[in-house]
């Protein structure tokens, strides 16, 4: 699999953004109101900037869920590609997360819901294969929580518990098999494939399967279908599992690691569907059912930010040192090392109310932030200088492969630019 054509990809997101994008001041018009900058009783950022760059290494050998190659530059000069919609999961994702398509050559890889591994045409979109990895007889065939290739092989998890590797023609070479539940997406990390069960999480060998570590940890009763989280700094490993239970592993020994952060009394919380974690420079952020956000600084073993109450939140999305979030009426962003605004925007009259935040990206210098319904707003200098509509709905995962740009929906279809 080739990424090295990755300045392109947003060359074809761009362009296509212009097609149909409309200035602030025609909304404006349109609407009879100005987006105002909601600038009382806040207290604001005015030393620190939001950090643009993103730290993207991309690698030919493998990608997964977690993989984000998209590039800051844009090549203005190349065209746009053709639109192609699959219907590649045949069902849509209720209570899992998406699964990714992967490039291979000229050939696109997915699993359906009935766990059909399916090659398509890149050019055209048409199934050229179908490959029944389970006996179509069994009335229990597992349905596919997580797809990752590596070096042309793919790695499946399934919602049973089990995970095999296969080649990209459907052969299997090896299977490891749990009893428990497993919603997260694993990821790949040095030769490991790490795996978020509900109360445990396992290194497995990429090679044969084998279990290199298992740590259970006890937590709530309530498991996240959604799974869990994982963020990696240097050697440490910093997890949430689907029982709520924060942990650290150390990846050099496959040992449990402990600092004030994974030992810190967060607030239990019957709800964990919506927490994440996040790993910028030196810093380790945790946002607590959309209520309660958290600081740790990795180096000096302290919490710089500690139980910052943030009410109201709809959807957000973490973007380096930033904490971006919705409610009905408004979005703002927030430094995540001390919790002061960068800026807040009354969107009450521009957006519809019960849009969710999808991605937050870094374009030309300028933050874009894209929503479900395929709407997205461009700000630069702390100002929300455009509006833009992709004319596509219901996404719910956004990535790019090679030279092309994915959009996952929630009907268990992608739309590939």
């Amino acid at each position: 699999m080739s990424f090295r054509n990755i300045n392109k990809v947003f060359l074809f997101l761009i362009i296509f953004l212009s097609y149909s994008c409309k200035t602030i001041e025609k909304i404006s018009k349109e609407k009879d109101n100005n987006i105002q900058t909601i600038n009382n009783n806040y207290d604001f950022e005015f030393n620190e900037k939001i950090f643009l760059k993103k730290n993207n290494v991309s690698n030919d050998s493998f990608a997964d869920y977690y993989s984000d190659y998209f590039n800051n530059e844009v090549n203005f000069e190349n065209n746009i590609q053709k639109k192609l919609t699959i219907n590649n999961f045949k069902k849509p994702y209720n209570g899992i997360k998406p699964l990714k398509m992967y490039i291979i050559d000229d050939y696109l890889y997915s699993i359906d819901i009935q766990s059909n591994l399916n090659i398509y045409n890149l050019e055209n979109g048409k199934l050229i294969n179908s490959i029944k990895l389970f006996d179509k007889k069994n009335k229990n065939i597992p349905i596919p929580t997580s797809m990752s290739i590596y070096d042309n092989d793919f790695i499946i998890g399934f919602k049973t518990g089990r995970i095999i590797k296969i080649s990209k023609e459907g052969d299997l070479i090896w299977e490891y098999q749990n009893d428990q539940i497993l919603s997260t997406p694993i990821k790949i990390y040095k030769q490991k494939l790490i795996v978020l069960y509900g109360n445990t999480i396992k290194f497995l060998s990429l090679e044969n399967g084998n279990v290199l570590l298992s740590e259970t940890y006890q937590g709530s009763d309530v498991i996240n279908s959604k799974g869990g989280s994982v963020k990696i700094f240097a050697n440490i490993l910093y997890f949430i599992l689907p029982n709520s239970t924060l942990g650290e592993i150390d990846t050099l020994f496959n040992e449990k690691s402990y600092s004030n952060f994974s030992k810190n009394n967060y607030q239990d919380s019957i709800n964990n569907a919506y927490d994440e974690i996040h790993v910028h420079d030196n810093f380790v952020s945790y946002f607590d059912d959309r209520l309660n956000l958290y600081c740790y600084d990795i180096y000096s073993d302290k919490f710089i930010l500690n139980k910052k109450r943030i009410s109201g939140v709809n959807s957000f999305k973490f973007f380096n040192n930033a904490l971006v979030v919705k409610n009905n009426n408004t979005i703002k962003a927030y430094n995540l090392k001390n919790g002061k605004i960068f800026w807040s925007f009354d969107i009450k009259k521009l957006l519809k109310k019960d849009l969710n935040i999808i991605s937050v990206l870094s374009i030309n210098d300028k933050v874009n932030i894209l929503f479900d319904n395929g709407e997205a707003l461009i700000i630069d200098d702390n100002k929300i200088i455009n509006l833009i509509s992709l004319k596509i709905k219901d996404i719910n995962l956004l990535y790019s492969q090679n030279n092309s740009i994915f959009f996952s929906l929630k009907n268990g279809k992608t739309s590939i630019f």
